[in-house]
């Protein structure tokens, strides 16, 4: 780590011959510094100079470099050490994991009960502590293990906390460790369900209309504090939005739970290092064909979580992914949403969400959560808490044998 900050630091002042180019394969930029407790903010590179070609690198290439997990290796090497007790530098090889054994993470023993996804660069587990005998209830932790040592979901953890000071909470991890080692990094986050929304949607009638405003309302709060953050997520979809206590535990207090939780941000991007930037297509919702048809190159990136959302709420509305056409330059569902109970609203969702446009997301959200709020009357909750109870008694007993 050393060595890697030292040639960071070096390439800062020299990028134009050196191996970070030989690296990225593109423009040279004039300098990225990068100070000992790494604000990012502070890291955006202020110029950009003319490469040998004769063109000019833009934000747009400077957003590319930062995808790279090379250079994310850089900008995280300066910092993670010296920024939270949680982080812990491994000696040796990332231990291999997989469902049905157990693994050593720092001073802890894991027994891994399930596998959510999997590709080559990274993969998401659910696991118990080992010296859990009796697991009869659904709440572990998520581990992600990444393939190579860029924890980029721990670092984007630490900045949402000290972002958002008070608003962060339940909708994220608030108990999580980093284990790096020298091909791969671990990180673990504590006191979260196994269950994800995908497990709401493979049985719709869970998917009442109290559950449904539940979940979407607090879809919109928690990515309303991720861009008042300057972070967009890039990847909204059911896999992804872990269920929280408010949905999974019958027996919890409906003033302090989360009813989803973000602890996933393989394709996030911070807009306080590139706030320029204009939209990068490695986001994956951008690349759906919904996202195709939404997001322009103009696009602002914050606009990306608002596709991601809209496709959520029309897979719990629908169960299937959301369809799009323009008409009179106004984005429109293809699906009729006048036979669906509250189609003002969802229609008023839709036509915002989608017809964005340049303005800023975060008033767009609130505004949006606020109006389901106010359907929360005490029948309305009333309602929610049968249908939560019924939910969370069948997501109470886990068959982790």
């Amino acid at each position: 780590m050393e060595a890697s900050l030292e040639d960071t630091r070096s390439s800062g002042s020299s990028v134009s011959g050196g191996s970070l180019s030989s690296v990225t394969q593109m423009s040279a930029i004039k300098y990225l510094q990068i100070t000992e407790k790494l604000d990012l903010a502070q890291s955006l590179p202020a110029e950009m100079v003319t490469d040998s070609g004769g063109g000019n690198a833009t934000a747009d290439d400077v957003a590319q470099f930062l995808w790279t997990p090379e250079q994310r290796e850089k900008l995280l090497d300066s910092v993670l050490a010296s920024a939270s007790p949680d982080f812990h530098l491994e000696t040796g090889a990332l231990p291999h994991m997989e469902v049905k054994k157990d693994v050593e993470l720092g001073n802890e023993t894991y027994c891994i009960k399930m596998e959510y996804w999997n590709n080559k660069e990274y993969k998401m587990f659910f696991a118990i502590p080992a010296r859990c005998v009796f697991q009869w209830y659904a709440k572990g932790c998520a581990i992600k293990v990444y393939s190579q040592p860029v924890p980029w979901d721990f670092y984007i953890t630490l900045e949402l906390q000290k972002r958002l000071n008070s608003d962060f909470d339940q909708s994220f991890s608030e108990n999580c460790s980093c284990y790096l080692y020298q091909d791969g990094c671990a990180i673990v986050h504590r006191d979260t369900n196994c269950f994800t929304l995908r497990d709401i949607l493979r049985d719709r009638k869970f998917i009442t209309k109290e559950i449904l405003f539940l979940v979407v309302h607090d879809l919109l709060h928690v990515v309303e504090k991720l861009h008042k953050a300057e972070i967009v997520h890039g990847d909204l979809r059911p896999e992804v939005l872990f269920l929280g206590d408010r949905i999974c535990d019958a027996f919890s207090d409906e003033e302090v739970p989360n009813a989803l939780k973000i602890v996933d941000f393989s394709h996030s991007l911070d807009l306080r290092v590139l706030p320029q930037v204009s939209l990068p297509y490695n986001f994956p919702t951008a690349q759906t064909p919904h996202g195709q048809q939404l997001l322009a190159e103009s696009s602002l990136p914050y606009q990306v979580d608002l596709v991601g959302i809209a496709d959520v709420v029309h897979l719990m509305l629908f169960g299937d992914h959301i369809q799009v056409y323009q008409e009179n330059s106004i984005w429109k569902i293809c699906q009729n949403l006048s036979e669906t109970p509250d189609s003002d609203f969802w229609s008023k969702l839709f036509e915002r969400i989608l017809n964005a446009g340049g303005k800023s997301t975060v008033p767009l959200l609130r505004e949006l959560r606020e109006e389901i709020s106010e359907m929360f009357d005490s029948s309305f909750k009333e309602r929610l808490l049968f249908t939560l109870t019924a939910v969370g008694e069948t997501f109470l007993l886990v068959n982790f044998q």
